[in-house]
C-alpha cells in the first residue's frame, strides 16, 4: 500500500510538470496568436492554425486536469486509506504491545505461582518438621510422665509402707504431718522367748530369715483387720488398732488378730521341731487407752504411738507367757462379752504398780 502511494504521488508529480508545460505551451501560443492578430498583413491561415494548435493544447491541458483529478481522488483514496493503514498498524503495534504485556503478565503469574508454590511447599516442610518435633517431643514427654507416674507410685508405694494413707497424703499435701490425739486405741505387743538364747544357735541369715517370715504374715494378719502396723524393734512386733482413724474402731479385731498370730507360730513351732531346729516361743500382750500417733522429725519419716498405753502394752507383753495373750482390765472390759478369760488378779508391773490382768482362753 506504502509502495503504490509513493507511486501514485510520483505521477502527479509528473502530470503536474506535465501541466505546467502544456499551459506555457498554451500561453505562448496565446500571445502569438493575439501578435499575429494585430499584424494585418498576418497570414489568416496561420493564426488557424495557431488557434487549433491552442485548443489542442487546452484540450491536452483539459484532458490532464481531468487525469489530475482522477490521481487526486485516487491520492485522497489513498491517504485515507494510508491513515486507516497507519491506525491499523498501530493497533497492530498497540495489540503486540498487550500481546507482550500479557505474555509478561503470564510470565509474572508463572513465575508468582511458582513462588506460592515454592512457600506452600516450604511452609508445608517447616509444618511437618514441627509437627515431627512436637510429636517426638510428646512421645518423649508421654514417656516421661509414664516414668514420673510409675516413680510416684514407687514412691507411694513406698511411702505407704512407712506410713499410713492418711498421714502420707496430709504430707504430701502440706509437708508436715500433725501429731493426733485418740481417746481409744487398742495397741498389740509381741516378743520372741529366749531370743537372744536362740540367736547364739543361728547364723545370721537363719535368723533374719526367720524373723522376715514371722513377720511377714503377721503383717498378713493384722491388714485383714484393718491394724496400724507400727513398727519391729530387734524380735518386737508392735502394731495398734483405731488409727489414723477412729471410724472403724473394733477391740474384738485385735483379739482375734492375736489369736492368729498365736496360732500362726504354734504351727511353725511344730514343723520346727519335725525338722530338728530350735522353734520360737511368743508372747503377746495387749492394752486399750488415749495415746497421741503422727510422724516427728524432717528426714526418715516413721509412724509412731507415745504415751503411757504404749508403756502398759509393753507390761502386758513382758507379764505374759509363751503361747498366751495377756490383756489389761481396760481391754477386758470392751471385749469381754464375746471372749472367754482367766482372771490373773493383780500383778506388779515394773514402773507401773500392780495392774490386774487377764489371760486369753483358748
Amino acid at each position: 500500500q506504502q509502495e503504490k502511494i509513493s507511486n501514485q504521488q510520483q505521477e502527479m508529480e509528473r502530470q503536474e510538470r506535465d501541466m505546467a508545460r502544456r499551459r506555457e505551451e498554451a500561453e505562448k501560443i496565446k500571445q502569438e496568436i493575439a501578435l499575429l492578430a494585430k499584424d494585418n498583413s498576418a497570414n489568416k491561415s496561420l493564426i488557424r492554425a495557431k488557434q487549433l494548435e491552442l485548443l489542442e493544447k487546452e484540450a491536452a491541458l483539459t484532458e490532464t486536469t481531468q487525469e489530475m483529478q482522477i490521481i487526486n481522488e485516487e491520492k485522497v483514496k489513498l491517504e485515507a486509506e494510508k491513515e486507516k493503514l497507519a491506525l491499523q498498524n498501530k493497533l497492530l503495534e498497540q495489540d503486540a504491545k498487550i500481546n507482550e504485556l500479557e505474555a509478561f503478565k503470564q510470565k509474572g503469574q508463572k513465575r508468582f505461582l511458582m513462588l506460592i508454590i515454592a512457600a506452600i511447599a516450604l511452609l508445608a516442610g517447616v509444618l511437618f518438621n514441627l509437627y515431627k518435633t512436637k510429636t517426638r517431643t510428646a512421645k518423649e514427654l508421654a514417656d516421661k510422665n509414664v516414668i514420673i507416674e510409675e516413680e510416684k507410685k514407687r514412691s507411694d508405694e513406698l511411702l505407704l509402707n512407712i506410713l499410713p494413707l492418711e498421714t502420707a497424703n496430709e504430707l504430701k499435701l502440706t509437708g508436715k504431718a500433725v501429731a493426733r490425739q485418740y481417746d481409744l486405741v487398742s495397741v498389740l505387743l509381741t516378743d520372741f522367748k529366749d531370743f537372744t538364747i536362740i540367736s547364739e544357735k543361728l547364723s545370721p541369715k537363719e535368723l533374719v530369715d526367720e524373723i522376715d517370715l514371722c513377720f511377714s504374715a503377721f503383717d498378713n494378719i493384722i491388714a485383714k483387720y484393718g491394724i496400724e502396723k507400727i513398727k519391729t524393734i530387734g524380735d518386737a512386733y508392735l502394731c495398734a488398732h483405731g488409727i489414723p482413724s477412729g471410724e472403724h474402731f473394733n477391740p474384738h479385731d485385735m483379739i482375734n488378730a492375736a489369736k492368729e498370730i498365736i496360732a500362726f507360730v504354734e504351727d511353725l513351732k511344730m514343723k520346727r521341731k519335725a525338722e530338728g531346729r530350735i522353734p520360737f516361743s511368743i508372747r503377746i500382750g495387749i492394752h486399750t487407752g488415749p495415746l497421741v500417733a503422727g510422724v516427728v522429725g524432717k528426714t526418715k519419716f516413721a509412724y509412731d504411738i507415745w504415751g503411757d498405753t504404749v508403756n502398759t502394752a509393753a507390761r502386758m507383753e513382758q507379764n505374759s507367757e509363751p503361747g498366751k495373750i495377756n490383756v489389761s482390765k481396760a481391754t477386758y472390759d470392751l471385749v469381754k462379752d464375746k471372749f472367754t478369760f482367766e482372771s490373773r488378779g493383780k500383778i506388779e508391773a515394773k514402773n507401773k504398780g500392780e495392774i490386774e490382768m487377764f489371760f486369753l482362753k483358748s
